[in-house]
């Protein structure tokens, strides 16, 4: 054993996640068939994803279609960021995985940038390009947050190979992401809840003899520091619902000072 590992269900920035000091690489993109601690507390029907598709959507090749030659056509116009934000839906929904050596990878080949290759499930991946394109170039519009969040439930494929660092980049980098970039949504307490919940965790985890289980590195160190600095910094309710869970996490990581620091700013935001 080296660790908790990930589940089904699960969705996190989207990149390359690659642990070097661990030789451990994830792709957060594709469904895993292993699962983590984590995702007990914050899997399943109480985080439910923002980009499901509404019923009776066009969720057709055509209408597929049509989107990317709209944004070929005008990629920066007002009508932009709806369509990278219903391309991005269909995607995820209607194109998510497809199989390797099937007809449909023609489909992949003509998108590579948008796929990765999950070797262990033999398929390819969405990978959320057209969500990142809709954040990265309509920061300001309304659809960049949701974005952002649906962002944090894309699925993951490989395994972290016990790396602490892997684990909280892959589970937590898009929520803290997404928490740096729009504290005000209406999705932040959720990403809250999860985020912490993935700290609490791999904090709280208990490694058998032998388990490769490192919370003391340089890297995971700036992770804690990182998420302690982005709820510190979220309004004083958002801020209070993460203390009570980082408060375990500074405990487990023998931060007993900070943890104290934490609970007396609660305490003294009580009535």
């Amino acid at each position: 054993m080296v660790g908790p590992s990930r589940g089904r269900g699960w969705a996190l920035l989207v990149g390359l996640v690659c642990c070097a000091a661990a030789g451990a690489c994830e792709r957060r993109g594709a469904t895993s068939t292993s699962s983590t601690p984590a995702d007990s507390a914050a899997d399943g029907n109480r985080y439910r994803p923002n980009d499901s598709l509404e019923s009776g959507t066009d969720a057709s090749q055509s209408r597929l279609t049509a989107l990317e030659d709209s944004l070929r056509r005008d990629s920066t116009g007002a009508s932009a960021a709806r369509w990278l934000w219903d391309l991005g839906r269909l995607m995820r929904r209607t194109r998510g995985t497809i199989a390797f050596g099937t007809p449909d990878t023609g489909f992949v080949a003509a998108r590579r940038e948008k796929y990765w290759n999950s070797e262990p499930d033999a398929q390819y991946v969405y990978n959320g390009r057209d969500y990142e394109d809709l954040v990265s170039r309509f920061p300001g519009d309304s659809l960049a947050a949701e974005a952002s969040y649906a962002l944090t439930f894309l699925d993951i494929a490989g395994e972290c190979e016990g790396s602490v660092d892997c684990y909280l980049t892959r589970d937590g980098g898009p929520l803290e992401q997404f928490l740096r970039r729009y504290p005000a949504s209406a999705h932040a307490a959720d990403a809250v809840q999860r985020l912490t919940d993935v700290y609490v965790t791999v904090f709280e985890f208990a490694p058998q003899q032998g388990d490769i289980w490192d919370v003391d590195s340089a890297r995971v160190s700036a992770q804690v520091f990182g998420v302690d600095s982005v709820i510190t910094a979220l309004p004083d309710a958002l801020r209070a619902a993460g203390y009570t869970k980082l408060i375990r996490v500074m405990n487990a990581w023998h931060r007993p000072d900070r943890a104290r620091e934490m609970t007396n700013w609660l305490a003294s935001r009580r009535p």
